[in-house]
This record gives C-alpha cells, structure tokens and sequence, in this order.
C-alpha cells in the first residue's frame, strides 16, 4: 500500500479528513475495492455526511491497512469479517487476532518460498534458451 504516510496524524485520529478518492490516490485501492471493504463492514465507525459521501479519519486508514493485507494475504472475506468482530472485544480479541496474523505471515512467507523456487527453476531453464535456441544439454 503506498500511502501509509497519509496517516500522519495518528492511528487512533478519527477526525475525518480523507475522500474515498484521496485515499484511493494515494494507496492504490481502487474506490470501487474501498467502498466494497465499506460494504462489507470493515470500517464500522467511517464517517458519513447526510448525502452518503464518505471520510476516512487516520483511524481508518490504519484499519484499511489491517484489512487489505490481510486480504492480499489470502485470508477470506469472512474471515477479515471475523478479526473485524474481534477489534470491539479487546479483552480476548488482540490475542486472536495476532494469531490470525501471524498464520497470515506463514501463508506469505511460503508463498515466496514457492515462488522463489520457481524462479530460481526458471532461470536454470533459461539458460537452455540461449538466444532464442533450445540446447538440451546445458545446464
């Protein structure tokens, strides 16, 4: 996410002070993608004026952090649904949730050992196409 930096002021900052075009610009989550995160509940204290239009506070943002890599991670809509029920619960909700990040850090981290696998597979294989030439026995 490039725009962490928007949240300058502090994570628990809820005065509201970013449209949903701002902090698409500047972190790359389409509006469509944050107003589906909105729809989904993920931010259940997002401001609204009377006519819909939506303001993200530093507060949001850092749970717009939270949400999306979770979400980029792999974990599902329902289960960021679940680490969202778990935020009211402070009393044993942050042990869970750190559980649940942390499985999320294990995803990712095999995820690029397999990848790294892969590439490091698919540039022994590149060495067999020199030039655009197959030669079978090179190694």
């Amino acid at each position: 996410m490039k725009g962490q930096a928007m949240a300058g002021i502090g994570q628990n900052d809820r005065t509201p002070r970013y449209g949903i075009s701002n902090v698409s610009e500047q972190t790359g989550i389409s509006a469509y993608t944050l107003r589906y995160y909105d729809s989904c509940g993920f931010f259940p204290d997002l401001w609204r004026s009377p006519g819909g239009t939506r303001k993200f506070s530093d507060a949001d943002l850092a749970q717009l952090t939270l949400v999306h890599s979770l979400r980029q991670s792999g974990l599902s809509i329902d289960g960021i649904r679940y680490v969202v029920r778990l935020q009211k619960h402070a009393d044993h909700g942050t042990q869970e949730i750190s559980s649940i990040i942390k499985r999320q850090i294990d995803v990712l981290e095999m995820r690029i050992a397999e990848t790294n696998q892969c590439l490091e597979h698919l540039q022994t294989l590149s060495k067999r196409y020199p030039n655009g030439s197959y030669d079978r026995y090179a190694h």
